[in-house]
């Protein structure tokens, strides 16, 4: 908790700084410029977007399963709307937002070579959610696109762990997730950048957690605190606009994921940090993807 208490003061105490170099009219239009990008304005327009990523997955239990996991790959399915905001940014610099649903098989035997799996506990996953993604980009000077993007999901996972561990510690944890639907959360971070304007190649990494069991209101605390930290910090990058125009991609792309991390190497252990709650089971995940625009 006192790490959490001097994470906030940090961020707070950056947020106040900035603000100082802002009188008080200007404070309140940038307050409503904020308000009016939520909205968005009529001419900004979603497009349509379908991706498919492959991937590698290393799951784990937080360093409380002491048999081998064999480490497993993914195959990703995203659908959603995309949209490009150039009305609060400088010329080559644009607001990017995404939300979008998704299906992904993690499964031990998606791997592209034949080698057969002779040590370990190996797992096939089903996973479904729901997510949203938002960031900042550069238009390079052939038109081409570079954006810088953190992103969150609700999901819900069913993992079979195909071989029991002898270890009977081992094998209580494993009971836990066999079979059986488990809601959880994630973050991911990356860049996508033009093939051509409508296809788009897209390097993340993210970090999935699943529960073994739901504590509503835990959850709901522990994701409102990160929840409020980064909305401070999408309203404040109109300061980091004032100061830094041309970094702006960058110093958010640093800022926001740095956020997301910390928490989530937090919940690794503790799936609902600060408060008191079980270890969850984590999929470390690093995927290459291909993003079609229509």
């Amino acid at each position: 908790m006192n790490k959490l208490i001097f994470l906030i003061f940090l961020i707070s105490t950056c947020i106040y700084s900035y603000s100082q170099n802002r009188n008080d009219t200007a404070k309140i239009s940038e307050f409503e410029q904020f308000l009016n990008k939520l909205k968005y304005p009529e001419d900004v327009k979603n497009s349509y977007m379908l991706e498919m990523s492959y991937g590698l997955s290393l799951p784990g239990f937080g360093g409380k399963f002491n048999t081998p996991i064999v480490k497993a790959f993914s195959l990703d399915i995203r659908y959603g709307f995309v949209r490009l905001d150039t009305t609060f940014t400088l010329p080559n610099n644009y607001y990017f937002a995404s939300e979008f649903a998704f299906l992904r098989n993690t499964s031990s035997h998606l791997k592209l070579n034949k080698e057969k799996i002779t040590n370990g506990v190996t797992t096939d996953a089903w996973c479904f959610g729901f997510g949203y993604s938002n960031g900042y980009g550069y238009t390079l000077n052939d038109d081409s696109k570079f954006t810088l993007y953190n992103s969150g999901t609700i999901n819900w996972s069913k993992v079979d762990i195909e071989n029991f561990p002898s270890n009977p510690a081992d094998s209580n944890i494993a009971k836990l997730y066999d079979e059986e639907f488990r809601f959880g959360t994630s973050f991911d971070c990356g860049f996508i950048v033009d093939v051509i304007p409508v296809l788009k190649f897209d390097l993340g990494y993210e970090h999935q957690i699943i529960f073994p069991r739901h504590l509503a209101w835990k959850w709901l605390g522990s994701s409102s605190i990160e929840l409020l930290i980064q909305r401070a910090i999408d309203l404040y990058g109109l300061e980091f606009l004032s100061l830094d125009n041309k970094n702006l991609p960058i110093i958010n792309f640093i800022i926001k994921n740095a956020v997301s991390f910390m928490f989530y190497e937090f919940r690794r252990h503790r799936m609902n940090w600060p408060f008191k709650s079980e270890t969850p089971m984590n999929y470390d995940n690093m995927r290459i993807g291909l993003k079609l625009i229509f």
